[in-house]
């Protein structure tokens, strides 16, 4: 500050300095048309509509339902919105590949072709519902596209095959040693238990990744420890449904009603797809935080 210049005027230049200072710090500067608007309504007695809305409230952090919540909804996901045409459209077109195979014979070429193509695409199709449900959506997918027919059927049955595969290769490697199915025999009972409980993460895994390279038990053990009393419960959960599932088509086949147990039974194998399917995608969605696949690296 210059020496010449007078106490006043050097005080006024302060105080329109701190003055400007504090309006920028708090964001008080008002526009010209705000401080017109400010003049208009000075002085009158109308109250005044706030500008914004105050919450006195802290805001709560939103609680995501858990596994258990999620569970009990899975026997009506195939149905929510687009899922019942969805449902019934899948139900058709099974029924046709099974009552053309019924009447034109097992080994006829066009069919048993058409029965491989329902195998991949169905492949895929649980793929597609593990990945939907892991995301958060509520509903069935649509229907997946066929545009490579390597990658996009191909490749999901060799996924489907190879993570069965790996999950019981105990059991694999007991059999080719020692010839023998026996369920009373403990170490052989050990392997096919072993082979249950990995194969529902090892799908989750390759749905997730879109690669075999994670059913390395480095990836699939430690995350089967982060989340273990949900993943039991969601073990527990298909054994039952699988169980009644065997159970219905069991009891269904001793029908000799074709016209009527072709489609139930058509209906049944999607419908039970969809709830399995679903199971798994809601255990990687309601555990992904402690699961941490996106944000570790093994």
């Amino acid at each position: 500050m210059p020496s010449s210049r007078k106490k006043d005027k050097y005080d006024k230049w302060r105080k329109e300095i701190e003055e400007e200072r504090r309006q920028k710090i708090a964001g008080e500067a008002p526009e010209p048309e705000d401080a017109l608007e400010l003049e208009n309504t000075r002085g009158t007695n109308e109250p005044q509509e706030p500008i914004g809305v105050y919450n006195p409230k802290p805001q709560r952090r939103i609680r995501e339902p858990s596994f258990g919540e999620e569970l009990s909804s899975v026997f009506s996901y195939p149905f929510y919105g687009e899922g019942r045409s969805l449902m019934i459209a899948g139900t058709v077109f099974i029924s046709i590949i099974y009552f053309l195979n019924t009447s034109f014979g097992l080994f006829s070429l066009l069919f048993t072709f058409l029965k491989f193509f329902l195998v991949f695409y169905l492949s895929a199709f649980m793929f597609k519902i593990i990945v939907y449900s892991s995301s958060g959506e509520d509903e069935l997918p649509d229907w997946p596209d066929i545009v490579d027919f390597f990658g996009d059927l191909l490749q999901p049955f060799f996924y489907l095959i190879s993570t069965i595969v790996f999950s019981f290769l105990p059991t694999v490697i007991y059999y080719y040693f020692y010839r023998e199915i026996s369920y009373t025999n403990p170490i052989f009972l050990l392997t096919v238990i072993w082979g249950v409980f990995y194969l529902p993460m090892g799908l989750i895994a390759v749905a997730m990744f879109g690669t075999l390279s994670v059913l390395s038990p480095t990836v699939i053990l430690p995350s089967i420890k982060r989340i273990t009393s949900d993943y039991f419960t969601a073990c527990a959960s298909l054994f039952i449904i699988i169980a009644v599932e065997i159970a219905g088509e069991h009891l269904i086949k001793k029908i000799d009603f074709p016209i009527l147990t072709i489609p139930v039974y058509s209906f049944l194998t999607l419908y039970f797809l969809a709830v399995e399917m679903r199971i798994l995608g809601l255990v990687y969605y309601t555990n992904r935080h402690r699961l941490g696949w996106y944000t570790e690296d093994f």
